[in-house]
């Protein structure tokens, strides 16, 4: 899932350099799966919760 996420963020982030707006969207957006690669415990147990009900 965050693979190919990740390949369109670069892509973007050097499609269009100079959109501040976007880069800074594509920062963020970058932070959260770097928060979720970090919590993938917590991240994974969630999911088998929702699974699961």
């Amino acid at each position: 899932y965050f693979t190919p996420l990740e390949q369109v963020i670069q892509e973007f982030r050097h499609k269009y350099p100079n959109d501040s707006e976007l880069i800074n969207e594509l920062y963020k957006d970058q932070i959260e799966i770097d928060k979720c690669k970090s919590n993938s415990v917590v991240i994974s147990s969630f999911f088998v919760i929702m699974q699961k009900v």
